[in-house]
């Protein structure tokens, strides 16, 4: 989805504005855990997404550090994921471009604002179609 960034709708510049907002301002981590993700994802470097890998680059664990004993990497991704929400809900409810970082994974997806999630039916209705069954 990269364009050629003249638009201002390129992955970068949408990490440019959102690093910048006064949501990212205030928190540092987040905002060096969103600029690896997103700049690797562009890079091409996804499989560098891996906790392991972003405990060591982004924040400073050695080498040798198990993300099984230490949470930092999904602490912060919780915490990202909360930020950018509430980002795009305020500040950034007028970008051309959308960051997400899915659950269960770190490589981030760009979306275009109008390029809604897919959402559930209502309840009643998947009620009604299983009992159409």
């Amino acid at each position: 989805m990269a364009s050629d960034g003249s638009d201002g709708q390129s992955p970068r510049d949408e990490l440019e504005r959102v690093l910048s907002s006064a949501s990212f301002a205030r928190s540092v981590r987040v905002s060096k855990l969103l600029r690896y993700l997103v700049e690797r994802q562009i890079e091409g470097k996804e499989d560098e997404l891996k906790e392991s890998i972003i405990g060591v680059e982004v924040f400073g664990r050695t080498p040798d550090y198990d993300p099984k004993l230490d949470s930092t990497v999904r602490s912060e991704a919780v915490r990202l994921r909360a930020l950018l929400s509430r980002y795009y809900a305020t500040e950034g409810s007028r970008d051309p471009l959308v960051i997400e970082l899915p659950k269960g994974g770190y490589v981030p997806r760009f979306r275009r604002p109008d390029q809604m999630k897919l959402k559930r039916p209502p309840v009643d209705e998947r009620l009604e179609n299983k009992s159409t069954r």
